[in-house]
């Protein structure tokens, strides 16, 4: 069934500003808008207009076919939707600046003497600030800064969207300056201005800093100072209508399935000044052609096609545009019912992607009610968690030091996944995530003051209920008692050093214990949940021996692994060098193969005992450690792939070894996988996504690669997504995101290169996957305080791994 709705005449095009040769995209690149003689052609006849990004229209009036079938509700999809208007003043000391400011910005402020305002600097030879404009018109450029002396500025030149715009000399302290922007130079949506700074470059100067700024102002040449905020879009739900005042574009980031079709029941100005909507639906492939369609006021109701018989995502917008910049915040654009349209069959089915319900292999939810195996035949399950350990340290992964050489013998026997991801940098939260299979924002367990609520469900817990032995022996104090994480354990030992100077216990410590418990407990018929977690390459970096002498021989100074040495560099940037970096990289390799060892003496005891032809092996870590990669030590800090990119080997009896998955799992899914290998019911709260599939039929398995990775720790608030090849890091400052990083993960694994300036739209779009991701995310449980009684019993141990200073 479908209705059939007539497609409006394009009456007017709204002209695209031409974009400057080399740049990209919406900001800068080679430009995919439409060449002005196009342009001028549009104007000139309203009938058989093609181009590379507006929609072709044939002469008359083509009827469209509109499926019944509601897609996506764009009134319900508002919360998710950016909401862009004209950028008015970018007080650039504060917090909400950093969504413009693309490069060459400090991170720090200095309050201005005598004034209540905090200001912010340029570093080194330019800097570049994003703004977006509604209407192109006329517009003066005014700001406020100050040269540092020190560094001998002098001057600044200007660059708009890529071509020189002026040259301004420079006086002494704060003034304000002021610059003409034209219409014709500036583009509808995101603009961009780049400062050179001219000066000496003079050396030896700490920081960088050339130019402190205050403010930058852009308002119409020909208009007063506005007499306060543009109106915020609206949507009223009782009357199915979106609200869009005039000068304000809404942008919809989408996955349309085939032959979507937009559909709008009605379009019309609200107020005295008239305007009109304008539509762009640009896909996420730039390559691909994009439509482009104003005036749609003019018709009462109209269906827009978007796309053809392949599904696709880009950006949807619907712009609010008026002749004159009205102030009234009655005035703009109501839109009733905007939706888009497809057929029943070509809407996608439930998100296969991270937080979606998952079934078994077979069709059946994973809920242990079908054909659950019996306490027989429920196997031995053993997680060998190695703290602190990056996938790229190891043999297996392509590191060329044999560091890992037991581990790279199990990879022969296992399924290797390439993309593992962590959840977070650091233990607590991480290891809160395997436990329950729930992302940081759910459980809650973030700080150094947070432990794991009691409400949560636990892996221990459910793998009891189905009659496991659940037994846990760790040695980092981060993840004992103190953390919450005993609940559901039938067994679980926090084991430390019994050495006065070294309380920290090694992953052979740790392997005595296991031992032991596992000769006290051989006549036991129970299936068992064995959960070991070693602590050996995580700071301090000291090695034993033969492995100090094998990787390390070259370090000479004993304190160089110290946490107090770590520490030192972490405050004196200026100290480090390529041969600390190399040193330190060195002691950690010889931890990881001390590890290795212990791993490789565990499987072999295990085999001895005639327990490993059954048991299913995880090994995995909770987060990696950075050496300088991009500035700093140590874990905890950031959000890039030297923290999130771990190791994730599963070996599944009767399945076929040595397999490696490109696919990208996470932290969340292991308890959900594990409850599916042994048939035990999976608890509602759990976020994460079962993996068996991939493990079982990799070609067959369904699996979207996205991954999500969050910081909330000390005072650092960020947030990661991964789609495919692409990923996008962006922190917080005083709840405000700052601009964001993207990397090409294909062709940039280590994060080097920041694409966001480049590539805006491909950001944007990452930013509101991941947004809409944790809207989905049950509200949390709120974490528990931690017991400061069990916090005191492990204090030593926190202060030997630096979490305590």
């Amino acid at each position: 069934m479908s209705n059939m709705i007539r497609e409006p005449r394009i009456l007017y095009p709204t002209a695209n500003r031409s974009v400057p040769p080399g740049a990209k995209g919406e900001l800068g690149g080679i430009s995919r808008r439409p060449p002005r003689r196009h342009l001028a052609a549009a104007y000139l006849a309203t009938a058989c207009l093609a181009s590379l990004s507006l929609l072709t229209v044939a002469c008359g009036d083509p009827e469209v076919e509109v499926p019944e079938h509601t897609a996506i509700d764009l009134l319900a999809q508002f919360e998710h939707a950016d909401v862009q208007r004209s950028t008015e003043e970018i007080d650039l000391g504060t917090a909400a600046a950093r969504r413009y400011q693309v490069s060459g910005w400090a991170d720090v402020h200095r309050q201005l003497d005598g004034e209540d305002r905090v200001a912010t600097w340029t570093m080194g030879d330019r800097a570049e600030l994003d703004f977006f404009v509604s209407r192109p018109v006329d517009l003066q450029l005014s700001w406020r800064c100050a040269p540092v002396e020190a560094h001998g500025t002098r001057s600044m030149a200007l660059s708009l969207n890529g071509s020189a715009l002026a040259e301004v000399d420079l006086g002494g302290g704060l003034r304000e300056y002021s610059q003409d922007l034209p219409a014709d130079r500036l583009r509808r949506g995101w603009n961009r201005l780049l400062v050179e700074h001219q000066g000496s470059g003079q050396r030896g100067i700490k920081k960088d800093t050339r130019v402190l700024w205050d403010w930058v102002r852009f308002r119409p040449s020909t208009q007063e100072p506005p007499a306060g905020p543009l109106p915020k879009p609206v949507v009223r739900s009782e009357g199915g209508t979106l609200f869009v005042p005039f000068g304000s574009r809404i942008d919809y980031y989408l996955d349309l399935p085939a032959r979507s079709v937009l559909v709008v029941d009605q379009v019309r100005s609200r107020g005295d000044a008239k305007g009109r909507l304008a539509v762009e639906w640009q896909p996420r492939d730039e390559t691909v052609e994009g439509r482009h369609l104003t005036d749609l006021s003019a018709s009462p109701k109209f269906a827009l096609p978007l796309n053809g018989d392949s599904p696709i995502a880009g950006r949807l917008s619907l712009f609010a545009e008026s002749p004159a910049n009205p102030r009234d915040q009655a005035m703009g654009i109501l839109i009733h019912r905007p939706r888009v349209s497809a057929a029943e069959e070509d809407a996608p089915a439930a998100s296969a992607g991270p937080g979606a319900s998952q079934a078994t292999t077979d069709g059946t939810p994973a809920d242990g009610d079908t054909g659950a195996p019996t306490d027989r035949q429920r196997p031995n399950i053993l997680v060998y968690l190695v703290d602190t350990l990056r996938a790229d340290h190891l043999g297996c992964y392509g590191y060329e030091r044999p560091t890992s050489p037991r581990l790279d013998a199990f990879a022969e026997e296992a399924m290797l996944f390439e993309n593992s991801q962590a959840q977070t940098p650091w233990t607590r939260a991480s290891v809160a995530s395997m436990l329950t299979g729930m992302w940081p924002q759910s459980h809650g367990t973030n700080g150094d003051d947070d432990a794991l609520s009691e409400e949560a469900v636990t892996l221990a817990e459910s793998l009891g209920a189905v009659g496991y032995r659940t037994v846990a022996i760790t040695g980092n104090g981060n993840a004992a008692r103190v953390a919450g994480f005993a609940q559901g354990f039938d067994y679980f030992k926090y084991l430390r050093n019994l050495r006065p100077d070294d309380p920290l216990a090694t992953s052979a410590d740790l392997n005595e214990a296991v031992f032991a418990w596992l000769d006290d407990n051989a006549e036991q018929q129970q299936p068992f949940l064995l959960w070991v977690h070693t602590i050996d390459p995580h700071a301090p970096y000291d090695p034993p021996e033969p492995f100090r002498s094998t990787f390390a021989a070259q370090v000479v100074d004993p304190q160089l692994g110290s946490i107090a040495t770590i520490q030192k560099l972490n405050g004196q940037k200026e100290s480090v060098s390529p041969q600390i970096i190399a040193d330190l990289r060195a002691l950690y390799d010889a931890e990881i193969a001390a590890n290795d060892a212990s791993f490789g003496a565990l499987l072999d005891d295990l085999e001895r005992r005639g327990l490993y032809e059954d048991l299913v092996v995880v090994f995995l870590s909770d987060h990696g450690e950075e050496f300088y990669d991009h500035g700093g030590w140590t874990h905890g800090k950031t959000l890039h792939s030297e923290m999130l990119d771990t190791p994730l080997l599963f070996r599944l009896p009767g399945a076929t070894g040595g397999q490696r998955s490109t696919n990208i799992v996470q932290h969340v899914d292991l308890m959900p996988t594990l409850l599916e290998v042994a048939g035990a019911p999976r608890p509602e709260a759990v976020q994460g996504r079962s993996f068996l599939p991939l493990v079982l039929a990799p070609q067959a398995a369904q699996w979207v690669d996205q991954g999500m990775g969050f910081l909330d720790l000390r005072g650092r608030r960020g947030h990661s997504f991964i789609d495919g090849q692409w990923k996008l890091i962006q922190y917080e400052a005083a709840e405000v995101e700052g601009f964001p990083e993207l990397y090409d993960r294909r062709q940039d694994r280590l994060e080097t290169t920041n694409l966001a300036p480049m590539e805006p739209e491909q950001a944007r779009f990452l930013a509101a996957l991941r947004r809409r991701l944790e809207a989905r995310l049950e509200a949390g449980l709120g974490p528990a305080m931690v017991d400061q009684a069990e916090r005191a019993k492990v204090e030593a141990e926190l202060r030997a791994l630096g979490y305590i200073q």
